[in-house]
């Protein structure tokens, strides 16, 4: 029996192998990347739902968030801290999501929706008016400028406040 063929065979089945493996890695380390990304904006958007459940199942809050985002001066001292701490609440979800964003697990065309609706709230009168009162991450604070003019897209918040203001 030739050893350099049988060497050369085994030199070959080894690269071979070597590439195969390679392959492999590349193939699994982009699925679990995929399935991250995903688990990820399914997480993001079960919170956003679960802020939303507040304002959907409770018609009183409802009538509260409508009116604070308005205007804070139109409602009482508990009416103010439910606004209040369901911005806060919208803030910190939206943090994470721009976190998400800043790993690369979150792609912009994914996030701006977001940004956007962000955005929205916090340029409302009653948002202008709690965005002085909280502390916003640079970051945060130029998503919302920079989608300002964008936020019309939320027709029903618009809305919401002409009909109250009437």
């Amino acid at each position: 029996m030739n050893w350099e063929i049988v060497g050369a065979i085994a030199e070959i089945a080894g690269v071979v192998t070597v590439v195969a493996t390679i392959i492999f890695l590349a193939v699994e380390v982009r699925n679990t990347r995929n399935a991250t990304e995903a688990a990820s904006i399914d997480t993001l958007a079960t919170g956003f739902n679960t802020l939303h459940a507040h304002i959907i199942t409770d018609p009183e809050f409802a009538k509260t968030w409508m009116t604070g985002l308005a205007g804070l001066d139109e409602i009482d001292d508990v009416g103010r801290m439910q606004v209040g701490l369901q911005m806060q609440s919208y803030l910190n979800h939206y943090i994470a999501l721009r976190k998400h964003y800043e790993s690369g697990l979150l792609p912009k065309k994914d996030l701006e929706p977001y940004s956007i609706g962000m955005a929205a709230f916090m340029n409302s009168p009653g948002g202008r008016r709690l965005r002085s009162d909280f502390f916003l991450p640079p970051a945060i604070d130029d998503d919302i400028e920079e989608y300002k003019d964008q936020s019309a897209q939320y027709e029903w918040l618009i809305s919401a406040e002409n009909e109250i203001e009437s």
